[in-house]
């Protein structure tokens, strides 16, 4: 199932999903945190846009932009909802949804910006239909995709074998 980070939890915590893979999971005390990805989120425009002229930006300089952000749901969207809280800063909400893709997609078409792990937009950096700075901003920076099984009872054998073939992936990949 794909969801939001805090249905993710949800989900995991009552044992509807035996893993899950949540953007900086919230602490539950029903979900075991079997391991944490970095994933440091990015400030993410269209290629070739003017914002990525002057280099890294913190979120206080670019109030004068148009995002289109995940909505509250997500992980990301708490973590910069905390970041401009943390930094006294507002930014324009040009656009918000529960589709990543559409996001994306909006973003490389126009001149709004989002922000997202490098996970999140692998293929579109690839092709060049997106680009992307780090944000100056430490919460930002320590983000990560945690992978959580559920507190109260252990994962079937099914579910092991593909935890630990998940977690040799990412030790492997990310590492």
């Amino acid at each position: 199932v794909v969801c939001g980070s805090n249905d993710v939890a949800h989900r995991v915590g009552q044992g509807e999903s035996e893993i899950g893979l949540a953007f900086n999971c919230p602490s539950r005390e029903d979900v075991i945190l079997r391991a944490r990805i970095a994933q440091p989120l990015n400030l993410v425009a269209r290629h070739g846009h003017p914002v990525f002229q002057d280099g890294e930006k913190s979120f206080s300089q670019l109030s004068n932009f148009q995002f289109a952000l995940p909505n509250r749901r997500f992980g990301i969207r708490r973590l910069i909802d905390q970041a401009l809280q943390a930094s006294q800063t507002e930014l324009t909400i040009a656009f918000e949804s529960d589709s990543l893709q559409l996001i994306k997609q909006l973003v490389s078409q126009t001149d709004m910006l989002t922000c997202l792990p490098q996970i999140g937009f692998e293929r579109e950096g690839s092709n060049e239909t997106l680009a992307a700075s780090p944000l100056k901003d430490t919460l930002c920076s320590a983000a990560s995709i945690d992978i959580i099984t559920q507190q109260s009872r252990p994962p079937s054998g099914a579910a092991r074998k593909f935890l630990t073939m998940l977690l040799d992936t990412a030790k492997l990949t990310y590492s």
